[in-house]
C-alpha cells in the first residue's frame, strides 16, 4: 500500500509540470528604452489618362470612273481630226485623243478637302503614393 501511495503522491506533484510542458513561459521585465522603427514604402497605382484629340485626314482625289477620260479623248479626237491633211490629219487625231484624254482625266478628279475627326487617346501613367 505504501508503494501505491508514493506513486499517487508523485503523480499529483508532477501533473502541473506536465501540463506546462509546451515549452512556453511567462516572464516579467521593466522596459528601459524604446525606439520606433519606420519604413518608407512607395506603392505604384497606374492610372489611365484619356483625352480627345483632333486628327486631320487627307482627302482622296482619285476617281473611280473612267468616263471623264474617255469623253475627253473622244472630244479631243474629233477636234484633232479637223486639222491637218493626209498623214497629218491622223497625227492630229492621235494628238487630240491623247490631249483630250489627259484633260478629261484631270477634270474628272474632284479635289476633296481633308476632314477632321475626334479620336480618343489613352495612356497609362505611373502614380506613386
Amino acid at each position: 500500500m505504501k508503494k501505491r501511495t508514493v506513486i499517487l503522491a508523485l503523480s499529483i506533484i508532477a501533473a502541473p509540470g506536465m501540463l506546462l510542458a509546451d515549452n512556453g513561459f511567462l516572464d516579467k521585465a521593466r522596459v528601459i528604452s524604446s525606439q520606433p522603427l519606420y519604413e518608407i514604402v512607395r506603392i505604384n497605382q497606374p492610372e489611365e489618362h484619356c483625352w480627345n484629340e483632333r486628327v486631320r485626314h487627307r482627302g482622296d482625289s482619285r476617281s473611280d470612273s473612267y468616263t471623264p477620260t474617255i469623253a475627253g479623248a473622244i472630244v479631243g479626237g474629233v477636234v484633232g481630226n479637223q486639222f491637218g491633211k493626209g498623214r497629218g490629219k491622223d497625227a492630229m487625231t492621235v494628238a487630240g485623243v491623247l490631249l483630250g484624254g489627259s484633260i478629261g482625266n484631270d477634270l474628272g478628279k474632284k479635289p476633296t478637302h481633308g476632314y477632321v475627326t475626334s479620336e480618343r487617346r489613352c495612356e497609362l501613367v505611373d502614380s506613386y503614393r
